[in-house]
């Protein structure tokens, strides 16, 4: 029923967008002390990823993508591109 009445009113609590961004380091043998070696990741209320998840249910059949997109997308993966690159796809 939320869902339903979110996308009738185009409303989304706000608390839905705030995340905790936490420093995680990419090579543990690096150097520590470097920002470069260190990558944000936003800790996100589980509300809001279930949320998202139930829209995007809904609505990913009207989410186009360019047939030679095989990033981010189902059922696709890197075999698939290398496949498409030696053969007329």
């Amino acid at each position: 029923m939320f869902r339903e009445l979110s996308v009738a009113f185009g409303f989304v609590p706000d608390a839905f967008g705030h995340g905790v961004t936490v420093p995680v380091i990419k090579d543990r043998l690096g150097d520590a002390s470097s920002p470069n070696n260190y990558r944000p990741i936003t800790l996100s209320p589980v509300i809001s990823k279930i949320f998202e998840y139930c829209i995007l249910h809904k609505f990913e059949h009207f989410f186009y993508t360019d047939p030679l997109q095989f990033g981010f997308k189902k059922r696709l993966e890197l075999f698939s591109c290398f496949v498409c690159s030696i053969s007329d796809c």
